[in-house]
């Protein structure tokens, strides 16, 4: 893969970037008539929301936002169209990522359809309305009925894969159809799709909209009925690698699937089951009875502590999977806070104590991990965790930003009068400050994707050039580096935004919100490219990636959300923004 190197950054720190990902001054390399550029969250905002948007090369300090008062009372067709609403001054923030100023319109709270003008330029007109993400999130519904695989009609291939699957070991067949294709491919990961699974019914559950009319009802069924076939009778759950990766049965395995699908497995059931306690109790316990069987299965006292190891190894790019997995083992930070996670849904699920007191038993296991709760220090990179409670080594999991945080809201959203509420609290602060601090270093308030440790070379994250696009000196030598485009950054980005918001509600931090904010206008545009990472949501989305594994190649699927840097669809995106719109449009 090429790599090309641009100009150092003011900090002299060397910015790079992938060939998959576009030149940060791309907007104005392509449009060289139009020097200055104002980008803004192409879908818009919600009144009460913060509203932002940055500017590359203003021509002033000063910027304004008109609104379209055509609709508006006592307009009579004659003269100017728009009025003057607000006016501001830019910010400076730093000039990571790309150069740029930051302009706040968040006083304007009026619904309507609004342009920032800056000097002779203006951005494109955008909405404030209460149900601003409604139409997105019909649009996001979509992609889970158009990613169907098995016995259906909605699925864009389907009918399809009705053969699978076959059990590697024995030969056997066994009824696995069903589920969704999870990506730009025909893969159905177990760890992933389960991700994908709890932001629909997180949505679900949160959002009630008129046109639902049991649609969404029908794909939460639709994956859970697959998990249900997977699931064996001691809570284990077949592994499969999708091998052969076309349209013909693939093979299982009698081998677990990773530590994180089992836990996401009973995070997905347990919701499913209160989603459907009302409407279809049979069902709703049926999910619960999932649950506690891969819960049993994960908590047994006997459960190995060796990592997953892989029973064999897909064709194409896949060479590293036993290390993708390599931090899952008892004990290890990000086992323990996606336990966490797992034991708050089943404690919701079903009022029983036990869960509740485990959550507060591992909650306070994983602070102790922290980097700050070692070391005191109030330095950017104390929010990172060591991988266990006996290493030094910082936590690479990437699942890192899918877990802890969330874990700690669910501790202190349901323990919050515990004894050791205040320690999780200090840890829930020092991640949403360690954010602020990144994103008070580049104009767009973007947060790190990925800490790491310090390359003794450059100070960096030590990773190839052709996957760093940035990073940053540490402020101590012995605290993490960062860099904002990780593998798949969306998957982070996401959910580290609905962190924030909840992290907003439980300390009380409404700058916290506006930070969550902030990464939502970057996945829906507001971005040095001008793209939105949503499938006919928004304008200028990446061409997604066609890998030549399958044929015909995945189509254009509106509400499919692009992983960010390999411009791949993935359904554990579109699941996780759903739920995450649905905590703005619900008020959550």
């Amino acid at each position: 893969m090429s790599e090309t190197k641009r100009e150092e950054t003011a900090s002299s720190q060397p910015v790079w970037y992938d060939g998959l990902e576009q030149d940060p001054n791309y907007a104005i390399k392509s449009n060289p008539s139009c020097a200055t550029k104002i980008f803004v969250n192409h879908v818009g905002f919600m009144p009460e929301a913060h509203k932002s948007c940055t500017i590359i090369n203003p021509t002033s300090t000063e910027f304004m936002v008109r609104k379209n008062i055509v609709m508006e009372p006592g307009y009579t067709g004659k003269g100017d169209w728009s009025r003057i609403v607000f006016r501001g001054t830019l910010k400076e923030n730093g000039n990571e990522i790309s150069p740029g100023l930051i302009g706040d319109f968040s006083e304007i709270r009026e619904e309507g359809l609004y342009q920032v003008l800056c000097g002779t330029s203006y951005s494109r007109m955008f909405t404030v309305w209460k149900k601003i993400y409604d139409v997105p999130m019909r649009v996001l519904l979509n992609a889970f009925q158009m990613q169907r695989c098995g016995d259906t009609h909605l699925g864009y291939a389907g009918p399809c894969h009705l053969d699978d699957g076959r059990v590697a070991e024995s030969g056997e067949h066994h009824d696995f159809s069903g589920g969704y294709h999870q990506s730009c491919d025909l893969r159905k990961w177990h760890m992933s799709l389960n991700t994908a699974h709890i932001g629909l019914v997180q949505f679900g559950l949160n959002y009630h909209a008129h046109w639902d009319k049991g649609a969404v009802a029908d794909e939460i069924r639709w994956g859970s009925d697959y998990y249900h076939k997977i699931i064996k009778e001691d809570g284990s759950i077949y592994d499969s690698l999708w091998i052969p990766i076309g349209w013909n049965a693939r093979d299982y395995y009698e081998s677990d699937s990773p530590a994180v699908a089992h836990w996401q497995t009973v995070r997905h059931q347990a919701l499913a089951a209160r989603y459907f306690r009302q409407s279809d109790p049979t069902y709703s316990q049926k999910c619960l009875d999932m649950a506690l069987r891969v819960w049993n299965h994960m908590t047994r006292p006997d459960r190995p502590a060796a990592p997953y190891h892989v029973p064999a190894l897909p064709p194409r790019g896949h060479d590293g999977w036993d290390g993708y997995f390599s931090e899952f083992y008892p004990g290890s930070a990000v086992d323990t806070a996606f336990r966490i996670c797992a034991a708050a849904d089943l404690y919701r699920a079903t009022d029983d104590k036990q869960f509740l007191e485990d959550l507060a038993r591992q909650t306070t296991s994983l602070t102790k991990m922290q980097i700050g709760s070692k070391t005191k220090s109030h330095e950017p990179g104390s929010g990172c965790f060591y991988e266990s409670a006996d290493s030094t080594r910082l936590s690479q999991s990437c699942f890192c930003s899918r877990s802890m945080p969330g874990a700690l809201c669910d501790a202190l959203e349901l323990a919050s009068d515990h004894p050791d509420a205040q320690d999780w609290r200090a840890a829930t602060r020092r991640i949403a400050e360690q954010s602020q601090w990144v994103a008070g270093r580049n104009p767009w308030n973007r947060i790190a994707m990925e800490w790491c440790e310090p390359d003794t070379r450059t100070g960096g994250c030590g990773h190839s050039t052709d996957r760093v696009n940035s990073s940053a000196q540490p402020t101590s030598k012995n605290m993490p580096s960062y860099r904002y485009y990780s593998h798949e950054y969306n998957k982070d980005l996401i959910p580290m935004a609905a962190f924030l918001r909840r992290a907003s509600a439980l300390l009380k931090e409404p700058a916290y919100a506006a930070l969550a904010q902030r990464q939502i206008d970057w996945v829906l545009g507001a971005n040095p490219f001008d793209r939105s990472s949503v499938e006919g949501v928004g304008y200028n989305q990446w061409e997604h990636v066609k890998t030549g594994e399958v044929f015909p190649p995945t189509p254009q699927i509106p509400g499919a959300v692009h992983t960010g840097y390999n411009n791949e669809y993935d359904l554990p995106h579109t699941g996780t923004l759903l739920g995450t719109l649905a905590m703005w449009g619900s008020g959550v």
